[in-house]
């Protein structure tokens, strides 16, 4: 699955000089209050997608969250081939790499429509979860999406991605969350180049902001004197070593909130 694969394709196309507005996109759904041992039917929808003649990506997950049992087509709007535009060998990584092209018969679907879908089953404990992302993997599979007219080509920086994303275990709602208290809020979220935090703190004092990862390994951590109010900060995507989920957490007094963030 090299990106090399889907250039040949482009080549073919590049009689026409017309433009095609909108962004190519695909989105997968949130799934919150799993249980061990469910299984998540996951589809895989589409956006924008005009006139489109190659993909290519890889979709990746935690493997000690989810654990992909199967792949289905109800509609298969794009007549996709298992065996040639699907690599799962690397599914207990939590790895999937797919590939599709049409060259000379471009594929317009509606906003909405499912390319296919992908069977999880839950296989974690309460209290963890995981993105299921759209990404790369290079230098054997770049995020690529090409369309005509006027070969146009979409990468990770430029596609409009709604990652899935899986909680498993329920949140207890009668009484509200440290993240509530001090209104902790993060923005954008997904996000690509940085992400704003802003939150609450009753009272004047030492405060801890921190940022793990899915595994609990701290890759941002900043203690500093806060005065009582709103406070923020930003942070760069150079904090973050891989794309995927991240939690952000502040202390403050006897508050711990804790909010999920995605790098995509």
């Amino acid at each position: 699955m090299n990106k090399r694969a889907h250039v040949f394709a482009a080549i073919i196309w590049l009689l026409s000089v017309v433009t095609v507005s909108g962004q190519v996109g695909f989105t997968m759904p949130t799934f919150t209050n799993t249980s061990t041992g469910q299984i998540l039917d996951v589809p895989v929808t589409v956006v924008n997608f005009d006139t489109v003649f190659a993909i290519q990506y890889v979709i990746q997950w935690d493997p000690q969250v989810l654990e992909f049992t199967g792949l289905s087509k109800p509609n298969n709007p794009l007549a996709i081939v298992d065996s040639l535009c699907f690599n799962l060998a690397e599914a207990p990584q939590g790895i999937i790499r797919f590939r599709w092209f049409n060259t000379f018969s471009p594929k317009t679907l509606a906003d909405g429509a499912d390319i296919f879908h992908l069977a999880m089953k839950v296989i974690s404990v309460d209290g963890t979860s995981t993105p299921i992302s759209f990404t790369e993997l290079p230098p054997i599979t770049y995020y690529e999406v090409v369309r005509g007219p006027g070969n146009q080509f979409y990468n990770l920086s430029n596609s409009l991605i709604t990652n899935g994303l899986v909680v498993v275990g329920t949140v207890p709602v009668n009484e509200p969350s440290d993240a509530e208290r001090m209104a902790l809020k993060t923005a954008p979220n997904p996000f690509f180049d940085q992400v704003s935090i802003t939150f609450d703190v009753a009272e004047s004092g030492p405060a801890r902001f921190y940022i793990t990862d899915v595994a609990g390994r701290i890759c941002y951590d900043e203690k500093k004197y806060l005065n009582s109010g709103r406070n923020g900060t930003v942070i760069a995507n150079g904090v973050f070593p891989a794309k995927g989920l991240y939690f952000v957490h502040v202390l403050s007094g006897d508050r711990h909130a804790v909010q999920p963030i995605v790098y995509q």
